[in-house]
């Protein structure tokens, strides 16, 4: 089973505009796949989804 949060780097951002940018988008991605399964990025989001 695996444990996963909701997204956290994505809403800290404010700039709306960079995150069109393809390239950005992609690092993004990979950044919030890395964070979502470890404390305390898990809890921050308010919400838990089991996958199994």
């Amino acid at each position: 089973m695996r444990r996963d949060g909701t997204r956290i780097a994505n809403d800290l951002i404010a700039d709306n505009g960079v995150k069109r940018n393809p390239q950005y988008f992609d690092d993004l991605l990979r950044l919030e796949l890395d964070i979502c399964d470890r404390e305390p990025f898990v809890g921050i989001g308010g919400l838990y989804q089991l996958i199994g």
